[in-house]
């Protein structure tokens, strides 16, 4: 059998692995799997997104599996194609579609092997999460993208990186194809080939031809498997050329550290509520609700898995819709707008936001009333860091990076405390040591920065925040709660971005 008759042979079986799961996946369901779409496209798509364009462009999405990317990119403007190897799939995604009335701007077609069905030049972005790699002549699909792309065109594909735990299940090294063996703790990625990259001058050597990239990197340890995921940007050039021009990300810089001093928590307290408000006041500009239009995805992750057994992570898959919230109280610290707490109602849970501003309680309120939604959430305002609300009033409390701006932490944790129930859980974001903001932050000590008038974002111009290392965040919460301290961390912007998450459930009595 010659090269490509063995590929064409190992993506037909690919294509039928695939095509078994999606016929057995949440049978019920019209858009199975993931409800919302990836937190990093979003931010790319917004990024290359010019304002004010009239022009209708087109996006080819490969390995749509559920409609929620195509929905978002849709909302932003564009026509989107979305292609995948299950008819299941594509029938599920048609119907979805269909119930809303988005036939003129959305349409879905089975595909198979490294050709594209499309004409030459006839896309202005293709975009392919969790997926492209499955195409096991990765040189050939290169082609295939410079072919269907227009000049000045985007990708934005995910890749495996070689430090994902899933690799500890393969059965060759990075650079080639390699395959999953049968002791993988996936059931439904057994057998499976994909091509793995060794490194970024792999793909500058493969893409590099053909388009002008970057490759970053996004990693965390919120599952059970170490993720780890390389994310390929690049722009089609007008010519074919072999380039080696490539940077690393600064994963090996190292935090700044603060000398002890004193700091007035309460003063720094009252002058955080302030800046806040000025920072609100202008990002809600005009009654535009601010930042992402769509939920955290690691408080999608943390609320839809945190009532399945530690152990049956794996078991559970193709079920996550039947997670639900059941009428819980989830409360969330500090909300930037109504996304995490309108998720949060869609997983049946009844959630509530406290913020120190009266802005975003405000503007959050109106958003509400919108929506129609107003009498499903509840919205409060904290004054001196105490929160209004009873004694073991909730059965979890969120926030993306709330902890990082409140000075006072010993209070914080108390009340964070005082508030949930006992065996409730808490899932708390902070920015970590290796956080790029950290470059324009002036130390004050214990773990207190404040941000200079360097900070490219003048809104962000004199908060204070709390920046701690790992093993402070466990003693800090390890006196009331049983603690994991986990991370996330991506190079994919303008400066290197990292968080801790402390992800813990309280104890059943007090310590001492």
């Amino acid at each position: 059998m010659d090269r490509s008759s063995l590929i064409d042979k190992k993506i037909e079986l690919n294509n039928a692995v695939w095509d078994d799961y999606y016929r057995g996946y949440q049978k019920a369901s019209d858009m199975p799997g993931v409800r919302y779409p990836n937190e990093h496209l979003v931010r790319f798509i917004n990024r290359i997104s010019k304002k004010g364009s009239k022009k209708r462009k087109r996006i080819l999405e490969l390995g749509f599996g559920t409609i929620a990317n195509m929905l978002m990119m849709q909302d932003c403007g564009y026509k989107v194609l979305g292609l995948e190897v299950s008819q299941d799939a594509v029938e599920r995604a048609r119907g979805a579609i269909k119930k809303k009335n988005l036939e003129s701007s959305l349409s879905v077609d089975v595909f198979s092997g490294n050709r594209l069905p499309v004409e030459d030049e006839s896309f202005d972005i293709i975009v392919g999460l969790q997926c492209v790699y499955y195409n096991i002549d990765q040189e050939v699909f290169a082609k295939e993208c410079q072919r269907v792309l227009k000049l000045g065109g985007w990708i934005f594909f995910s890749f495996f990186s070689p430090r994902h735990g899933y690799m500890n299940y393969i059965d060759d090294q990075p650079g080639s194809v390699v395959k999953f063996k049968e002791d993988h703790p996936n059931p439904r990625l057994k057998g499976l080939e994909l091509f793995l990259f060794k490194s970024k001058v792999q793909f500058e050597d493969i893409y590099g031809r053909y388009f002008d990239i970057e490759v970053g990197l996004e990693e965390f340890d919120l599952e059970p498997i170490f993720m780890s995921w390389q994310y390929l940007i690049g722009k089609k050039r007008p010519f074919t050329k072999p380039r080696i021009n490539f940077t690393t990300a600064p994963f090996l810089q190292k935090p700044l550290r603060a000398k002890e001093s004193n700091i007035n928590k309460e003063v720094a307290q009252d002058k955080n509520r302030e800046l806040w408000d000025r920072k609100y006041r202008l990002m809600y500009k005009d009654g535009v609700m601010p930042g992402n239009k769509y939920p955290n995805e690691h408080l999608i992750r943390f609320l839809a898995t945190r009532r399945r057994p530690t152990n049956s992570f794996y078991v559970n898959i193709g079920k996550e819709n039947e997670i639900s919230g059941d009428g819980q109280k989830v409360l969330e610290i500090m909300p930037l707008n109504i996304t995490n707490l309108m998720m949060a109602l869609d997983m049946d849970y009844i959630p509530y936001g406290v913020s120190g501003s009266n802005i975003v309680i405000e503007e959050t309120k109106k958003a509400a009333e919108r929506l129609a939604k107003a009498e499903s959430m509840h919205l409060d305002r904290f004054e001196k860091g105490r929160f209004p609300y009873k004694d073991k009033t909730f059965d979890v409390i969120i926030s993306e990076k709330a902890g990082s701006y409140m000075p006072n932490q010993r209070d914080f944790i108390d009340e964070t405390k005082r508030v949930l129930k006992s065996r409730g859980e808490i899932f708390i974001g902070y920015l970590s040591p290796r956080h790029g903001y950290l470059q324009w932050a002036r130390p004050l000590g214990s773990s207190y920065y404040e941000i200079t008038p360097l900070h490219p974002d003048p809104t962000m111009r004199g908060i204070m925040i709390y920046v701690p290392e790992k093993n402070i965040l466990e003693e800090l919460w390890g006196k009331y709660f049983d603690v994991e301290i986990k991370f996330a961390q991506y190079d994919l912007y303008k400066f290197f971005s990292s968080f801790y998450f402390v992800k813990a459930r309280r104890k059943d009595a007090d310590a001492k």
